[in-house]
C-alpha cells in the first residue's frame, strides 16, 4: 500500500477498499496478478497490525466463547482496518446476522453460509470475530424462525445483533479464496498435496492483532 501526504492521503485511504475490490474482480476475468492483490490486502493488515495468525492463537479464539462472529462486506473490513472506520449493523430486517462461537461451530456457520458480496465478484469471503462491546441489541433466534425447521444446527449458534462493530473490537479477520485464485507460491506443504489429489476448493487464511494494533485516526 502506497503512502502519501496530506489530501491524497486521505484520498488513497478512502478509496483503498474499492480498489482492491475491483482487483479481485478482475481476478476472474484474467486481468489482474494474482500475486500482486494478496500482497496489497496483506499489507493492508500489516499497517493496520494484524499479522498471520498461528494455529493455536486461532485455536484459543475459536474457544473464546464471548466473542461473536459474522460475515461481513470485504469493502466494509478494508474500510475499518486502513480508516478506523466502524462497521453499522442496522439489521433492518430483523433476521439472523452473527453467531456466537460455540467453540468454532459458529464459525463455520459464518463461513459456509453468510454473503460473499458482489463487489468482489464473490472471489473472497471474509468473516470477522469480535467482541460485543459496541452491539446495542443481541438476541437469540425465536423459536418459531423457520430457520429452526430449515437448519436447526445453524439456528442453534445464529443470532440477532445491531449496532456497530469498532476495530478495537476486531478479534481476528479470516479470509476464505477459490484455491484456483490463491497464488501457488503461498501455498503450504499439506495444501500443495491437498491440491494435487484434488481434495481442496478454498485456502482460508487467518489474521490476528499484534501488540502494536490500533486505530487509524
Amino acid at each position: 500500500m502506497n503512502t502519501f501526504e496530506g489530501n491524497d492521503f486521505s484520498f488513497h485511504k478512502e478509496t483503498e477498499s474499492a480498489r482492491l475490490s475491483g482487483m479481485l474482480k478482475n481476478l476472474s476475468l484474467a486481468k489482474t496478478e494474482i500475486g500482486t492483490v494478496f500482497e496489497d490486502i496483506e499489507s493492508d493488515l500489516q499497517s493496520a497490525g494484524l499479522n498471520l495468525a498461528e494455529a493455536n492463537a486461532v485455536s484459543d479464539i475459536f474457544q473464546e466463547q464471548s466473542l461473536l462472529c459474522r460475515s461481513e462486506s470485504f469493502q466494509k473490513v478494508i474500510d475499518s482496518l486502513v480508516t478506523g472506520q466502524d462497521i453499522d449493523i442496522d439489521n433492518h430486517s430483523d433476521r439472523a446476522n452473527m453467531c456466537k462461537m460455540a467453540s468454532r461451530k459458529g464459525f463455520r456457520v459464518a463461513m459456509a453460509e453468510g454473503f460473499s458480496g458482489k463487489e468482489v465478484g464473490a472471489i473472497v469471503k471474509v468473516v470477522i470475530v469480535f467482541k460485543r462491546d459496541h452491539l446495542t441489541s443481541l438476541q437469540p433466534l425465536e423459536k418459531d424462525s423457520s430457520l429452526w425447521d430449515a437448519k436447526k444446527e445453524t439456528a442453534e449458534v445464529s443470532l440477532k445483533g445491531k449496532g456497530k462493530i469498532s476495530f478495537e473490537d476486531i478479534e481476528m479477520i479470516s479470509f476464505r479464496f477459490p484455491v484456483q485464485y490463491f497464488p501457488e507460491k503461498l501455498l503450504t506443504e499439506q495444501e500443495r498435496e491437498r491440491l494435487d489429489d484434488q481434495k481442496i476448493s478454498f485456502i482460508v487464511r487467518h489474521y490476528i492483532k499484534n501488540k502494536e494494533a490500533k486505530k487509524v485516526h
